[in-house]
């Protein structure tokens, strides 16, 4: 998607270093229809896909708590329509 790149996050990202997830989650949040958006959204069907296939394995019989930064702050991606 050549043509969707933001020249000013693109750089912001490649000065991120270790911060690079950050620089696409802001993207996600603030600019609909972003590529950020877009590599969010992938993310937390990934991130949906592990969380089952836990509970699946592990059987968990009093729940499955998922913790950690991502879940938070990315509740809107991850309670989308597709969940």
């Amino acid at each position: 998607f050549p043509d969707r790149i933001d020249k000013k996050v693109h750089a912001e990202f490649l000065k991120a270093g270790d911060l690079q997830g950050k620089v696409v989650s802001d993207q996600a949040h603030s600019t609909k229809g972003s590529l950020g958006e877009q590599a969010l959204e992938i993310m937390c069907s990934a991130y949906g896909c592990e969380v089952g296939s836990a509970g699946i394995k592990f059987i968990p019989t009093g729940g499955l708590y998922v913790t950690g930064g991502l879940t938070p702050k990315n509740m809107q991606f991850i309670e989308g329509q597709d969940s």
